[in-house]
C-alpha cells in the first residue's frame, strides 16, 4: 500500500457504474453537483472498493456537508459518520430515507469565515442564476419552466425510492467538529473520505488534520482525499470565488510520508478535459448559466485548478 496522489482525469468516468449511482441520488435527493465532482466521487468509490472497505464498514466522510457522496455511501450499506464544521440541518428528503442521527458537540469552538459562505439549497442557486441574469426576462422565463421540470422530476425519483426497502442502508451520524480535533476515539473508523473539503480549512493547520484523519482510521484502512491542485511546482494559490486554497505539487507531495506522484502532468489532464463531452456535458447549470464563472456557456479554455485525489495509508510512520 503506497501514499499516492493523481490529477483525476476523465477516462475515470467511461463505462462507470458509479456515475449512474451518482446520477440516481443526485435525482432522488435534488442536489446540484460541484463542477468536478464526478471525478472524485467516482475515484473515491473505485478506491474503496479496491481497498476492500466492504459493506457494513464504517466511513469518516471529512467536510461532508450535506454533499452527494455520504448519502451514496449510505445506500452502499456502510456506516457514515459526517463531519462538518458547519451547523447543519437534516435534509428532508434525505430523513425519510436515511437513518440520520445527529449529535450535538458542546465541546465545539472553532471559528471559520468559511462556515458562513458555503450554501447548500437548490433553492439558493436557482436564485444566484436569476441574480446573475437579472436583465434577461426571456432568459429568467425559460429558466423557471426548466426548474419545475426539474423539481417535478426530481420529486418523482425520490417518491419512487420511498416504495423501496432501506433496510440494508447504512447509518448516517452528523457530527460539528474541525479537522483538527476531532473527537472520535483512535481506531474508530475503516476509511476517511474527503470530498473537496480540506482546501476550506486552515492551511496552517493541515498537518493537524492529516494527522487527525489518521489517528481516528484503522490501521491499514486507507485516507481518500480530494482536493484542488494547480499549476505550480512550488507556490499555493488561493481561488477567491470558492474561497479555497490551490495546493502545488510540493504541498501535494506533504500530504503523505511516502507520497508517490501518479499521472500528474497538469496541461495533459486539464486538455483531455476540456475535449471530453461526457465531462463538459455534465457541469451543473449552476456554473454553466452564472455570467461571473468561470464555466459561463462552458466556454472555458482552461479551469481553475484540477481535482487531485490523495491516498494515504496509517501504517506509514
Amino acid at each position: 500500500m503506497q501514499d499516492s496522489a493523481i490529477l483525476l482525469d476523465s477516462k475515470i468516468l467511461e463505462n462507470s457504474k458509479e456515475l449512474k449511482l451518482i446520477d440516481y441520488w443526485l435525482k432522488v435527493l435534488n442536489r446540484p453537483q460541484g463542477w468536478h465532482y464526478d471525478l472524485d466521487i467516482v475515484w473515491i468509490l473505485k478506491e474503496l472498493e479496491k481497498n476492500k472497505v466492504y459493506k457494513g464498514s464504517t466511513i469518516l466522510d471529512a467536510g461532508a456537508g450535506l454533499g452527494i457522496t455520504q448519502f451514496i455511501l449510505a445506500s452502499l450499506g456502510y456506516n457514515v459518520i459526517s463531519l462538518d464544521f458547519s451547523d447543519r440541518v437534516i435534509p428532508k428528503y434525505a430523513k425519510r430515507i436515511f437513518n440520520i442521527e445527529k449529535i450535538k458537540n458542546d465541546a465545539f469552538n472553532y471559528e471559520h469565515d468559511y462556515i458562513n459562505f458555503v450554501t447548500y439549497t437548490t433553492e439558493q442557486r436557482v436564485e444566484k442564476i436569476e441574480e446573475s441574469n437579472r436583465n434577461n426576462v426571456l432568459f429568467k422565463l425559460k429558466n423557471k419552466f426548466i426548474n419545475l421540470y426539474f423539481k417535478f422530476r426530481n420529486y418523482f425519483y425520490f417518491v419512487n425510492e420511498l416504495t423501496k426497502s432501506h433496510k440494508d442502508y447504512g447509518k448516517i451520524t452528523f457530527i460539528r467538529d474541525a479537522f483538527h480535533k476531532i473527537h472520535l476515539n483512535d481506531n474508530t473508523v475503516d476509511a476517511v473520505v474527503s470530498v473537496s473539503a480540506i482546501e476550506h480549512a486552515d492551511r496552517s493547520l493541515l498537518k493537524d488534520n492529516l494527522n487527525e484523519f489518521r489517528r481516528v482510521v484503522k490501521v491499514d484502512g486507507p485516507i481518500l482525499i480530494s482536493t484542488s491542485a494547480n499549476n505550480e511546482t512550488q507556490l499555493d494559490s488561493f481561488h477567491k470565488k470558492t474561497k479555497g486554497i490551490c495546493f502545488s505539487k510540493k504541498s501535494i507531495s506533504d500530504f503523505g510520508y511516502n507520497l508517490i506522484f501518479k499521472e500528474f502532468d497538469y496541461k495533459f489532464v486539464e486538455s483531455k478535459l476540456l475535449n471530453d463531452d461526457l465531462f463538459i456535458n455534465r457541469i451543473d447549470r449552476y456554473y454553466s448559466q452564472d455570467p461571473d464563472s468561470e464555466f459561463y456557456k462552458k466556454r472555458m479554455k482552461k479551469f481553475p485548478y484540477l481535482p487531485v485525489g490523495i491516498m494515504i495509508f496509517k501504517n506509514h510512520k
